[in-house]
């Protein structure tokens, strides 16, 4: 029973430093997309100022240089594509995107956004809003976000999945010796570890909503809200 309490307490320990690390890679996420879009907006912004003249030739170089450091911020947090007019001005898409989601068009700029996936393993889709309507832009390669985005997919998920999997084999094996055994009672068929589903709400940015209860019926979830 010892061994068992310490295996069952050790699972839950690192299920939680796994969800801690979810909720950190999402707002990283988050906050490298915001970053990303403030830099477009100025980027726009700059694009203004450029379109008072007709050349890049004739532009001031103190616009061309914070042009060009925008860019490189921006080329931080992403792999994109950059296309300029004659008179120096930039417009950017993600890499391998559609032109039509470009989302610094001369002097206009659009925001990107992560929407997470409710169910785990599932990507993470970058959402483009060119007029309120979003479009799904795929996979968002290179930079931060892109490095992080390519970690859960390629080695956080997986990794999660192998730990369930592994948990769910040694329960149920040790569940099957167990049962096969007599109670006190001289009963059979006890099982050693409970492997019931559970179910928990959570808010978007994955910490629990204390205001609803879920419970479980006939292989249906049912959401219970309570209120105070």
């Amino acid at each position: 029973l010892s061994s068992s309490n310490f295996f069952a307490a050790r699972v839950q320990s690192i299920s939680s430093d796994l969800t801690a690390l979810d909720n950190e890679m999402r707002q990283e996420i988050k906050s490298n997309i915001a970053e990303l879009n403030q830099l477009a907006t100025s980027l726009s912004l700059v694009n203004r100022q450029l379109g008072k003249n007709t050349k890049q030739s004739l532009q001031p170089p103190a616009i061309l240089d914070q042009r060009d450091h925008l860019m490189h911020e921006m080329s931080k947090l992403a792999k994109l594509d950059f296309t300029f007019d004659v008179a120096g001005r930039v417009d950017v898409k993600l890499a391998g995107a559609s032109d039509s989601t470009t989302f610094v068009k001369t002097n206009e700029s659009k925001s990107l956004s992560a929407v997470f996936p409710t169910k785990p393993g599932s990507p993470i889709a970058i959402m483009f809003e060119p007029y309120g309507a979003n479009i799904n832009v795929g996979s968002l390669k290179g930079g931060a976000i892109g490095g992080l985005l390519s970690f859960r997919d390629d080695v956080f998920e997986p990794l999660r999945d192998d730990i369930d999997a592994l948990v769910s084999s040694l329960a149920t094996s040790v569940n099957t010796v167990h049962s096969g055994g007599m109670d006190q009672n001289d009963e059979t068929g006890q099982n050693l570890f409970n492997l019931a589903a559970t179910y928990r709400a959570t808010n978007g940015d994955g910490t629990d909503y204390a205001g609803v209860t879920v419970t479980a019926r006939d292989n249906t979830v049912e959401a219970v809200a309570s209120f105070t």
